[in-house]
């Protein structure tokens, strides 16, 4: 592992510490602007921490190497880290219409109007999905836009990184879940508890 990845390594440490220390100083001196802190901490560092990262090392789509040099897609994963380990954090923002939708968009992610995210939605990568509009995802929905793999010609271990795309009207089950390059078309109803391997297509089922 590079250096940049052994420091990027300690990024989730970082991001829970300073969410407990902004607490801390919100009780010691509880006002507006110390309460403030908290959402920053939580929400918007690892954001900002994200986007400064992909302009020094851009997250894209293909086959990547993830043992020789260093990884974007590890130092992302780090950022996300936190949301990952402590579901809550993400689970507040679905309280509130819309602003689950707008926090994906702030990760990149393409989401359209009249989208639904049940409770226990999960997903590994913000800024690799693709979701269109009036789409409704049931309760326990997970994906992620990767996947692991051994490979000699990649050192080792290869990565694999592609978006995952849910065209508009598309109806996905409870616990259904999704791998890299998947796409449900317009109209599609994804069935609950259903496992998607990478780059499927699900089409709509004629009425």
């Amino acid at each position: 592992m590079t250096l940049r990845g052994k420091l990027l390594s300690f990024f989730p440490a970082a991001h829970i510490t300073l969410i407990l220390a902004a607490a801390i100083q919100f009780t010691s001196s509880p006002h507006l602007q110390t309460l403030l802190l908290i959402p920053c901490a939580a929400y918007l560092f690892p954001l900002l921490a994200f986007h400064v990262h992909n302009q020094l090392a851009p997250l894209r789509e293909g086959t990547f190497s993830i043992v020789q040099g260093y990884s974007p897609w590890f130092g992302t994963h780090m950022i996300q880290q936190g949301f990952i380990a402590l579901p809550a954090l993400e689970n507040l923002l679905r309280l509130y219409p819309g602003l689950f939708a707008l926090w994906l968009r702030a990760w990149g992610a393409k989401v359209g109007k009249g989208v639904y995210f049940a409770p226990g939605f999960e997903i590994a990568d913000r800024s690799l999905l693709s979701v269109g509009d009036h789409v409704i995802f049931g309760y326990g929905v997970k994906m992620s836009s990767h996947y692991i793999s051994p490979s000699r010609e990649y050192g080792g271990m290869k990565i694999y990184l592609k978006r995952v795309e849910f065209e508009d009207r598309c109806f996905v089950g409870a616990t259904s879940r999704f791998g890299p390059g998947v796409r449900v078309l317009r109209g599609a109803m994804v069935k609950a508890a259903s496992d998607h391997y990478p780059n499927a297509v699900i089409e709509a089922r004629p009425s």
